[in-house]
């Protein structure tokens, strides 16, 4: 998060980071005054993009080129991205005031517990003394982490662990990620976009099923389905499962199911492959969407993969087939109503100019069925001319009009087309004859 030449608050990155480093710098403890390595630093004063010029204290600091590094507190000296399949991130730095290597990690809550054989029982009061972790504790964290993700909250853990000096150099992500002190769990607010919940509306008239595929908690994921309308309160119990749950399945028992989940809870990359598997044995026409790394093999394997481009990552753009320039699902639902008006213009465009072609072929057969008065040559009713002028001049301008016709308005409460029937259908061929006729 930096403020631009305007002095407006700005951020770019993952949401949840975001967030985080907001909480973290409305305490003065932000990312950038605490280790050398954020790339957080003033914007350098000037003439911005947009706006007026920004003159204040241009002649009063150096240029940034002459200005001394500023010594910070902690120096990073390793880091564990984030695992879609571990569901955590670490990182280690170097605590200049103590002395000593400390690693801190982030991620779902049961994991970092499972992680953790300690706590911090009064950190208010007492933010060094620490107890061994109990079920009893454990527990009560959950309960905690299950009432903020009914709220529609993000839940997250976080831990520390002091190393010993002779063990962080070349320390592996197994031995790092052990042992740590349970700090504290956030609760993150990310609601759905408001355009979501029409969106969503829309699929269902059209005939269109909407299934999430998330890497929240459980809870959270239900409430936030229940808040777009994905899924209702009285949902069965078959319709929200945790990847876990699904994962175990057999192809089988998945195809035994009256029906897809439609919410799937701590997701890995291989669960959403699974659900593009499990829709093709039904033989659904899927989309899917996405913005992470993780997302790519899913992209990649489904029919139509849809990409955001301004939150995605590049290696998701790269495997999809269509990106979102504006990270909207909306931009989806008129993409879904464009394309089928266009292909009931096509429809027509195609029905009217075979209805024309129709009628003049039964026309100069019937034709042929009569003999001139001179009693050898037979009757054409219509001379070359007379047919290139029909189908050149005064059939092409409608069919032209019916291209561009405009979408009616129970377009998107008709149920979806089989993707095998294609534009000719029963109901055009029959149509080119009765009307030709």
């Amino acid at each position: 998060i930096h403020k631009n030449l305007n002095g407006e608050w700005k951020s770019s990155g993952d949401p949840t980071e975001v967030a985080l480093q907001v909480f973290a710098t409305k305490l003065g403890l932000g990312r950038s005054s605490l280790t050398a390595d954020s790339s957080e630093e003033e914007a350098p004063f000037g003439q911005p993009t947009l706006g007026e010029e920004v003159l204040e204290k241009v002649k009063s600091e150096p240029p940034p080129a002459t200005r001394k590094p500023t010594s910070k507190r902690f120096v990073l000296k390793a880091e564990y991205p984030f695992s879609s399949e571990l569901k955590r991130m670490s990182t280690i730095y170097w605590d200049s005031e103590e002395k000593q290597h400390v690693c801190l990690i982030k991620g779902a809550l049961e994991r970092i517990l499972d992680l953790s054989d300690s706590y911090i029982p009064s950190p208010g009061t007492e933010p060094d003394t620490t107890t061994p972790m109990t079920e009893v504790v454990k527990n009560a964290f959950l309960a905690k982490a299950d009432e903020f993700a009914s709220q529609g909250l993000r839940v997250i853990g976080m831990g520390k662990r002091v190393l010993s000096p002779e063990n962080v150099d070349g320390i592996t992500r197994e031995d790092a990620e052990r042992d740590f002190v349970f700090v504290a769990l956030a609760g993150i607010f990310d609601p759905p976009r408001p355009e979501t919940l029409g969106a969503v509306r829309a699929f269902k008239g059209a005939g269109i099923v909407v299934h999430m595929l998330t890497g929240d908690h459980l809870t959270t994921a239900r409430a936030i389905a229940e808040s777009v309308e994905i899924i209702s309160p009285d949902a069965p119990p078959s319709a929200v499962m945790t990847a876990a749950e699904f994962d175990a399945m057999s192809d089988e028992e998945i195809d035994a199911l009256p029906a897809l989940p439609l919410v799937i809870a701590r997701c890995a990359p291989e669960t959403k492959v699974r659900m593009i598997h499990a829709g093709e044995r039904r033989g659904k026409h899927l989309s899917m969407s996405g913005d992470g790394v993780n997302d790519s093999p899913a992209l990649k394997l489904a029919p139509v993969g849809i990409a955001m481009g301004m939150a995605g990552s590049d290696v998701a753009k790269d495997a999809s087939d269509l990106v979102l320039t504006d990270d909207n699902f909306d931009s989806i639902r008129v993409a879904v109503q464009e394309g089928r008006r266009l292909f009931l213009n096509i429809q027509r465009f195609i029905l009217h100019l075979l209805t024309c072609n129709v009628a003049e072929v039964i026309l100069l057969i019937v034709g042929l069925c009569f003999i001139a008065s001179d009693g050898r040559t037979s009757v054409f009713p219509l001379s070359p001319l007379a047919v290139l002028w029909i189908n050149m001049i005064t059939s092409s301008s409608p069919a032209f009009g019916l291209g561009v016709e405009a979408a009616p308005a129970d377009l998107m409460i008709r149920p979806p087309h089989s993707v095998k029937a294609g534009v000719f259908t029963w109901p055009v061929i029959i149509d080119c004859l009765a009307y030709g006729l």
